[in-house]
């Protein structure tokens, strides 16, 4: 074994080099996130399951609040005609005036209203900004059916497919609460 593995050394190392150019290409290694390491706290608060209209209606009147959202392999039943009112309400018109079907979404949106929103139809979107002294980073993966939001180093979404949303504060640097929405099975799930 030894032997062939000396035969061939130069022959492994190209293929590793191969393998990863590739998976750089396609996107499977996340872009480096400058971090400042600020201390998340999950605020403890005891969120009942509701709606999806109800709960957006909910958090959109919280005072100085961000909603970060990132949806991957999203489907339409997630979104009722309340829902979609409700993601009008906020600003986020690109799912109701959409003329294809949408299987990704992110979104930043603070009182004020919209900051970035991005939609597309089975591609891969990531978006990266920094607010005040934290660096958010939101991507939607979809050959691989997830969706993230990392607020500085720290994983804050579920993660998984369908709509995952962020609450944060980030005056107190909080999360205030992370849920995933999804429809699977024919009904639609939440996670906690």
């Amino acid at each position: 074994m030894l032997a062939k593995i000396k035969k061939y050394w130069l022959e492994y190392i190209f293929v590793l080099l191969l393998i990863n150019a590739f998976l750089c290409a396609i996107g499977f290694v996340h872009e480096e996130i400058p971090i400042s390491r600020h201390k998340l706290v999950n605020e403890d608060l005891q969120w009942e399951d509701m709606e999806l209209d109800l709960y957006l209606e909910r958090i959109r009147q919280i005072p100085n609040i961000f909603i970060l959202m990132v949806g991957s392999e999203l489907d339409d039943s997630l979104f009722s005609s309340e829902v979609i009112r409700e993601l009008e309400n906020m600003s986020l018109t690109q799912i109701g005036e959409a003329k294809k079907p949408i299987t990704g979404i992110i979104a930043v949106w603070q009182n004020e209203g919209i900051r970035y929103c991005e939609t597309c139809n089975h591609d891969s979107i990531k978006y990266g900004a920094n607010i005040e002294q934290t660096y958010i980073f939101l991507e939607s993966y979809d050959y691989l059916d997830n969706g993230y939001v990392y607020i500085d180093d720290a994983l804050c979404s579920k993660g998984t497919t369908g709509l995952n949303i962020v609450v944060w504060n980030q005056a107190k640097n909080s999360i205030m609460d992370s849920v995933n929405y999804s429809y699977k099975n024919g009904k639609i799930q939440i996670l906690r």
